[in-house]
């Protein structure tokens, strides 16, 4: 790649950008347009809705924000109250432990009372208690101890190394230097015993409570009663359970739980599941997300974390110190509540007083952890109502904008339908409205000053424009005469110029040069005989005969002689042989037009005539070999035919091996004018005129036409305005169509000579002479005046009686539609005749010659009528 091919791509990249960018730009420049051009109360409205929506949500989000802090305040109190409250009952447990103690220390025990007393502590507390012990300090008595194994009070005689540990001597020795009444509260230890010598290892986390006994204050030994901490564990997820008594209102299913730590900072246990009261000790969703000491002596389950994690030891220091609170969004990241949903740790210390009134001491700390929906929640309703304020704001500022632009502008709309009312009808008038204040009576005002001068120079320049366009069009108009040269081997029969023809020409040159038969479909009107002639001419049997036949214009059995022939004798006036169109055509070309007209027997034998090119004459045992081509036309949809039953599928495709479509003459505008002169010169052989041209008003009146009739309509047309036409230039108004004149013209048709009219037999006609075409032209008017048509309605045969009824809900109908009409089966030309007779009575009107021929109600010959009657 060179270097100046780089920087032409480099800059047309950079028009692509730039191109982009413009685009980018273009947009908000078209709302700003638009905004601009708007309505006042649509500007009203795109300043305004915008404007109150954005003072809504400041609003709404201020609100939020006080709303959200007021509600945080409210969770933080009530996970404090539930912390307090939590912290309480642990207390109160404790002190009730304490309180059992003292009652029981009142005197030595006597000799195997302690499993008694055991026993009887249990049947008040099921399952809080574990041991229970007595050490004398006199020297002369046994320590006794006791524990709760299987729900039975067992008496221990070993202590030392194979006794409990820890040891109870430890513990009762540190107490017996307590004040009278003091309970001594030691922390949770783990309690390992044998209750039988060769029994299983018992171990269970427990609170030990002892206190000295005192009599004639001289301490005589010490009382050891110990809790399972699984109870203390127990309340905590009692209160953390829909079952706590401090349970309000239904919860959302977040994880909440509490823990116990102690003075030295460690996690104890956590609460678990109300309805597991067997499940470990456990302090996994208490350590979640911090990093620590899991593990010490006695508890391995307990947690220490490390001195990073500053607002755990803060919340441990506050403890310690006697106070309680609540932190929010604690440090750790495990069981993040998710998005909107609040996270407070509320914590507390849980108190025991030594002495029944006494002063409490802090014995351990209480950490509450908990999750709510509920600013979620709220934030969604404040939401879903400030999105009401909102709906509910635009719609009444929309209301009212609306009524207040339409007060103010009124007038100028008013005044703008006045002046969409002129464009829409095309005339200048002058605005008349009241007025309703100074600015729109002004603008009212210059208006019609403004109409009434547009309205002065519109008619000059009509004025000046039609005598201008009034010279032009009595012009001559010019034409391309190279655009009709074509070459030998072109169809010179298809004039015209421009892609659809272009590709039907090709078709025929391709059709001409092969042997296979050919279904030329179009419009009537459209040439489709033309295109026959073209590919006859050009194809290697142009030097044979051609020749064509009508289906439509002949009934079944005319049409079956026509086309097959008869020998002589085969009827009565068979006088002779006659070859059919099959043997005139032989080496050459047949062409069958309007084959959807053939009955289903013309089908069925064409079919076969088709197939094996073999034909067998009426009246003759012999079959005749053919060398014929097949050319067939039709207007009309054949597919549609065959689906409704009316023409045969295999006769179809047997006739359908090449297909031509000949456009009709509406899609050929660049060829109108070519064909146009083309026939004016035909045209001038029978007008006896010479050297006619077209004005340009004459071409223009006929581009603009549609042509419903095709190039026979035109064809028409042209010998029309030929025998009109007063001078060499035809004019516009030479022209006449079908819009100007209810009498459609003449066409070129099959029809048979008086003295070849066909004979009959029986109920059938066979034609015995041979089919040539004849040019039917207009009748004469002196033979129109000696035919006085026939107005009454006397005499009408059933059949005729029928169609009359049938055409007043139809606009006309040919010879097929009246013999489907019909409640019996009557030939074609039995409907030619009823309808030729009802024509001459005055009561239709024909409209076109051969198979295009309609019949329309005469009504004002049948108002005429019924008047005369009255």
């Amino acid at each position: 790649m060179t270097i100046s091919h780089r920087a032409m791509i480099v800059q047309g990249g950079g028009n692509v950008m730039e191109g982009e960018g413009a685009n980018k730009h273009r947009v908000p420049l078209r709302f700003i347009e638009a905004i601009r051009k708007g309505r006042i109360s649509f500007k009203l409205l795109v300043v305004l809705i915008p404007a109150v929506v954005a003072l809504l949500a400041v609003t709404g989000y201020v609100t939020y924000i006080f709303s959200n802090n007021f509600l945080n305040n409210a969770l933080q109190r009530s996970v404090q109250f539930q912390t307090l409250g939590l912290a309480r009952e642990l207390g109160s447990f404790l002190e009730r432990s304490r309180d059992d103690l003292l009652f029981i220390a009142e005197d030595a025990p006597a000799a195997d009372d302690l499993p008694a007393r055991l026993s009887h502590l249990d049947r008040i507390r099921p399952g809080c208690y574990l041991e229970l012990a007595y050490v004398p300090f006199d020297g002369d008595s046994k320590p006794a101890y006791c524990i709760l194994a299987n729900g039975a009070a067992r008496s221990i005689q070993a202590f030392g190394p194979d006794g409990p540990s820890p040891d109870p001597m430890a513990s009762a020795r540190a107490a017996s230097k307590l004040p009278p009444l003091t309970v001594r509260i030691e922390p949770v230890a783990l309690v390992e015993v044998r209750p039988q010598p060769d029994g299983a290892l018992l171990r269970e986390e427990a609170i030990r409570f002892t206190v000295p006994l005192r009599q004639d204050n001289v301490v005589k030994g010490a009382y050891l009663l110990s809790i399972k901490a699984k109870r203390l564990r127990d309340l905590l997820s009692l209160y953390n359970s829909e079952d706590s008594p401090l349970w309000a209102v239904p919860r959302s299913p977040e994880v909440r739980y509490s823990y116990l730590f102690d003075a030295d900072g460690w996690m104890i246990f956590q609460s678990a599941d109300l309805h597991k009261p067997n499940h470990e000790m456990a302090t996994y969703l208490a350590r979640a997300g911090y990093t620590g000491t899991l593990g010490k002596p006695g508890q391995p389950m307990a947690f220490r974390p490390e001195s990073k994690f500053t607002e755990y030891w803060r919340m441990h220091a506050e403890t310690l110190q006697g106070r309680h609170g609540v932190i929010e969004e604690p440090e750790t990241t495990a069981y993040t509540p998710g998005f909107g949903k609040s996270y407070f740790m509320g914590y507390a210390p849980v108190l025991f007083s030594p002495t029944p009134g006494g002063a409490p001491v802090i014995y351990a700390g209480l950490a509450n952890i908990d999750k709510s929906s509920l600013n979620l929640r709220a934030g969604y309703k404040h939401i879903d109502v400030m999105f009401i304020i909102t709906l509910a704001t635009i719609v009444l500022l929309s209301l009212v904008t609306y009524f207040l632009g339409r007060t103010i502008t009124r007038p100028i709309i008013r005044l703008a339908a006045a002046m969409h009312d002129i464009r829409a009808s095309g005339k200048l008038t002058e605005i008349i409205l009241p007025d309703y204040d100074a600015e729109t009576s002004s603008l009212k005002n210059a208006l019609n000053e403004m109409i009434r001068t547009v309205r002065r120079q519109m008619t000059e320049i009509r004025e000046r424009d039609a005598a201008i366009e009034g010279v032009q069009a009595r012009q001559p108009a010019t034409f391309d005469a190279a655009a009709t040269d074509l070459s030998e081997d072109e169809p010179k029969e298809l004039l015209g110029v421009g892609p659809l023809l272009d590709a039907l020409r090709a078709d025929v040159r391709k059709a001409a040069q092969v042997e296979a038969d050919v279904l030329i479909v179009g419009e009537t009107g459209t040439g489709k005989q033309l295109v026959a002639e073209a590919v006859h001419r050009l194809s290697p049997r142009s030097q044979n005969p051609f020749i064509a036949i009508n289906c439509g214009a002949l009934d079944e059995n005319l049409l079956l002689d026509s086309l097959f022939g008869h020998v002589k004798g085969a009827f009565t006036e068979a006088r002779g042989d006659r070859k059919g169109a099959f043997q005139e055509a032989q080496g050459g070309v047949l062409f069958l037009d309007e084959i959807q007209s053939a009955t289903p027997k013309v089908q069925q034998a064409l079919l076969r005539a088709i197939a094996m090119r073999k034909i067998r004459p009426l009246g003759s045992d012999r079959e005749i070999d053919v060398n014929v081509r097949i050319l067939a036309a039709s207007n009309v949809d054949l597919r549609a035919m065959i689906r409704e039953g009316q023409f045969r599928e295999d006769l179809y495709y047997r006739l359908k091996v090449v297909t031509i479509h000949t456009p009709p003459l509406r899609t050929l505008k660049e060829s109108i004018p070519i064909m146009a002169m083309s026939f004016l010169r035909m045209a001038e052989a029978q007008a006896g005129r010479s050297k006619l041209v077209l004005s340009k008003g004459a071409l223009e009146k006929i581009l603009r036409h549609d042509w419903p009739g095709n190039v026979r309509e035109m064809k028409h047309a042209m010998l029309r305005a030929a025998i009109m036409s007063e001078g060499a230039l035809i004019q516009n108004e030479d022209i006449r169509l079908d819009e100007e004149t209810a009498e459609l013209p003449q066409e070129t048709v099959f029809t048979w000579p008086e003295e070849s009219q066909p004979a009959s037999f029986g109920s059938e006609t066979f034609a015995d002479q041979s089919f040539a075409p004849v040019e039917s032209g207009p009748e004469p008017a002196s033979a129109l005046q000696e035919k006085a048509p026939k107005t009454e309605l006397d005499g009408l045969n059933p059949r005729q009686k029928i169609a009359l009824r049938a055409l007043a809900d139809t606009e006309s109908l040919t010879r097929a539609d009246y013999q489907a009409m019909q409640q019996e089966t009557i030939s074609p030309r039995t409907a030619l005749n009823d309808l030729s007779d009802l024509v001459e009575r005055g009561l239709l009107v024909k409209l076109g010659a051969g198979p295009s021929t309609r019949y329309q109600v005469n009504f004002g010959a049948v108002a005429a009528k019924h008047s005369s009657k009255e």
